[in-house]
């Protein structure tokens, strides 16, 4: 089955609810109508930490968020997408490009969380986890202020 969707607001200012929560459960009811729990559940890690990553560090509240799942050719992709400066977007890049670029991806997220846990210092950890642990794909884009986070699993021995 492929499937295909999107969700755009505007502005961020006016959430007021657990919207993470809200879209990851969403996509993963509606997932878990043609796909192992597997999939849709990690639809749901992906959304819940992608979406909260923008709605904890909104820098222009009157910005737009974009979410949008596609299902297409064995593959689930998720993009998230909001406004940020090149600074935040050079971060994330500079992150995501670790993360592609280390071998031993295991290794390089217990040196993370000891090295954090000593500087007592929150976060710094989904991205990583997502690819370590859910088995996902990413990159990150930019173009006219907007910053596209994109996931990727390949389905074929999760169906």
């Amino acid at each position: 089955t492929e499937l295909s969707f999107s969700l755009r607001l505007s502005p961020l200012k006016y959430v007021i609810c657990d919207l993470s929560g809200i879209l990851a459960d969403f996509v993963e009811n509606l997932l878990s109508a043609f796909y192992p729990r597997i999939v849709s559940r990690r639809a749901n890690i992906v959304i819940t930490e992608l979406v909260n990553n923008v709605l904890e560090n909104i820098l222009f509240p009157e910005s737009p968020l974009s979410v949008e799942i596609d299902v297409v050719s064995r593959t689930l992709s998720i993009r998230i997408c909001n406004q940020v400066t090149p600074d935040i977007f050079e971060g994330v890049s500079e992150h995501v490009e670790l993360i592609n670029n280390t071998e031993d991806l295991k290794a390089l997220l217990k040196e993370t969380i000891r090295k954090r846990r000593k500087q007592r210092l929150k976060g710094g950890l989904g991205l990583m986890r997502l690819v370590v642990e859910n088995k996902f794909q990413i990159a990150v884009e930019y173009e006219n202020e907007l910053m596209t986070v994109e996931t990727r699993l390949p389905l074929g021995g999760l169906l």
